[in-house]
């Protein structure tokens, strides 16, 4: 059988052994062959290759525990990035709600003016929004809906 397939013998031996049960006090008779054979000069069938290794289980936390940190790392840039985007839109608004009071109060006349401010001292309301609000009641050629505007 094994010389049909290409394979030679090289050794033969057959081993013939008696144990005995001390227990039971039987005697068994026990025989073998062991051969040894030579491969084939070409082998019928190239063998399969064996399936990559397991990923051990503190190399897969690693990875994990390095994407979880990746993720953190670029929330925390996105959200930076959004507050400084936030910021920028207040000092942009800032600077023209400013810029709109002081042209707004370059062309009232300054008793006027020092009288609302007072008052609006005396409420204890003294913000731009408020000061834009009052003089736009004052009917000056000003628009508070334009200079409150959000960009």
């Amino acid at each position: 059988m094994f010389q049909k397939h290409g394979m030679l013998l090289e050794e033969l031996a057959v081993h013939e052994r008696a144990i005995t049960n001390r227990g039971q006090g039987v005697r068994m008779d026990r025989r073998w062959v062991q051969a040894s054979f030579a491969s084939a000069a070409v082998p019928a069938d190239a063998l399969p290759t064996p399936p990559p290794p397991e990923e051990p289980a503190w190399m897969t936390r690693r990875r994990v525990a390095e994407g979880a940190a990746a993720a953190r790392e670029a929330a925390n840039e996105a959200a930076g990035v959004a507050e400084a985007e936030t910021e920028a839109m207040a000092a942009a608004v800032a600077a023209r709600e400013e810029a709109a009071a002081a042209a707004v109060v370059t062309s009232c006349d300054r008793r006027v003016l020092e009288g609302m401010t007072l008052e609006l001292l005396r409420e204890g309301r003294v913000t731009p929004q408020e000061l834009l609000i009052r003089l736009s009641t004052l009917n000056l050629k000003f628009d508070p809906e334009f200079v409150m505007a959000k960009p």
